[in-house]
């Protein structure tokens, strides 16, 4: 009778989708002792034979760790002591830090991507170990594309881990030169910036789409959320950020090339406000 192969013990560390797609997939060829809060990363792995929850960081006794949406810059002593290894959502060495695959699209570039790479203590740093590419089609959201990235890792990160552990693959060094650094988004990074063009609005409503916070404006010191947006082009120069027009199509507020149209505007508890409620001639996020 053919024995079945021992899983390799492997640690993780993570929360939220990508840790999830990361768990589906690294099940498949390891036991994997976890540390997390993500429940949903919990009901991945309960029913794994030898899987096992730990409570803290440093009571991995694992040779290798995963991490994966991990937020926190890992203790160099971590390091020291296991191999750790990172799955980013962005070619590396470009857009190392937060919220990566939002700032990919905020900055019109042509390849959308991820890494796995072996972690140092400083900010995504580290040898690469394996990197893919999704061609940025300029319509689809962020959302759709985390969906795509998450959809690959939840197939594929555990040969990928395995053939690094077998010497099949051999991390090769970023170059720093062509690194860059980006931070984690909050409100302030949601609102539109009418001194901006529409293309680089048309970006942003790519990234703020559910499950993602909407894009946001401010009028008389209060936020508002903006549901739908269109675009109206025009050379016409006149004062950005003013409400110069409300008609059924919406408020139409002067941006940097023309007007952006707001409509199904909510306030912060989710209460319709109609486009009455604004006044011709005021401005918007100035205060």
């Amino acid at each position: 009778m053919k024995k079945n192969k021992i899983k390799k013990t492997i640690g993780f560390v993570g929360n939220g989708w990508g840790a999830v797609a990361a768990v589906q997939s690294l099940k498949e060829n390891f036991v994997l002792h976890y540390l997390t809060k993500d429940k949903k990363v919990v009901d991945e792995l309960t029913s794994q034979k030898g899987s096992l929850k730990v409570d803290n960081i440093n009571d991995f006794q694992s040779e290798i760790i995963i991490f994966a949406g991990y937020t926190l810059i890992v203790d160099p002593k971590l390091v020291s002591k296991h191999t750790l290894i990172n799955i980013h959502y962005s070619l590396l060495p470009k857009y190392r830090g937060l919220h990566s695959t939002a700032w990919e699209i905020i900055n019109g570039e042509e390849e959308l991507g991820l890494s796995v790479h072996v972690m140092t203590s400083f900010i995504d740093d580290g040898p690469i170990i394996f990197q893919k590419s999704f061609k940025n089609d300029h319509i689809s959201t962020a959302t759709y594309f985390m969906k795509i990235k998450n959809k690959f890792i939840s197939k594929n990160l555990g040969d990928i881990i395995m053939k690094y552990i077998n010497n099949e693959i051999i991390p090769f060094e970023q170059d720093k030169k062509e690194a860059s650094w980006v931070g984690k988004r909050g409100h302030m990074h949601n609102l539109i910036d009418f001194n901006k063009k529409i293309d680089y609005n048309k970006r942003l409503l790519r990234v703020l789409s559910p499950p993602y916070p909407y894009p946001r404006i401010k009028y008389k010191s209060f936020f508002y959320n903006v549901k739908e947006i269109k675009f109206h082009k025009s050379s016409i120069k006149t004062d950005i950020g003013r409400i110069l027009n409300i008609d059924d199509e919406g408020v139409w507020v002067k941006n940097k090339g023309g007007y952006i149209i707001l409509k199904n505007i909510y306030n912060e508890k989710n209460e319709a406000v109609p486009s009455s409620f604004f006044k011709i001639g005021n401005y918007l996020n100035n205060d």
